[in-house]
């Protein structure tokens, strides 16, 4: 399993930069990665899959490309984009994650969230005992260390772009300029 993570790019039509910067991210990775992880927050706002407007439709178009004979792609709700439901997962071929979603990737215990609980400094997480905690929401990307996990905190998108990879047992939290 090669996967691919990333969280917090807030698309809209007042930040066409930053969809561009998907798109783009979405061509490197369709052969680049196995799986594809959205943990939320996606779009700046979504007021539900009946919205029309044209930068949606777009980026609706662009993940059906991708998960057309591409990788397997997953979609967890975020704090902005949580009326995203079935409908859109069914025009762009994603799957809805609830939060949080453990999974196994490659012999680890991985726990998957948006991370918005983690306001509260609710750490119960813990008790699961995963290998890797990988979340966003807060905008500060960090690998931190605690007890015998890494929790992992995806950046936003912005004047950069964010982005974690996994390969065998090694993961990198890279950081890419938007322009």
């Amino acid at each position: 399993m090669k996967p691919r993570f990333i969280s917090d790019l807030h698309l809209s039509d007042k930040h066409p930069e930053l969809t561009q910067a998907f798109f783009k991210f979405l061509e490197e990775s369709k052969e680049a990665c196995t799986h594809l992880f959205i943990l939320g927050d996606l779009f700046e706002t979504w007021i539900g899959d009946d919205d029309d407007l044209p930068i949606h439709l777009e980026i609706k178009e662009a993940l059906r490309a991708f998960t057309t004979d591409g990788p397997e792609t997953f979609f967890m709700h975020g704090n902005r984009d949580f009326l995203v439901g079935e409908a859109f997962a069914k025009e762009t071929g994603i799957t809805i994650l609830p939060d949080p979603y453990i999974l196994e990737i490659n012999h680890q215990k991985v726990i998957l969230s948006h991370g918005d609980f983690l306001c509260t400094d609710d750490q119960d997480y813990i008790e699961h005992q995963p290998h890797l905690f990988i979340h966003g929401h807060t905008h500060r990307p960090n690998v931190h260390n605690i007890e015998s996990s890494k929790r992992i905190v995806l950046g936003d998108w912005g004047e950069y772009g964010w982005l974690l990879t996994i390969n065998e047992q090694e993961f990198n939290l890279e950081k890419f300029p938007i322009a």
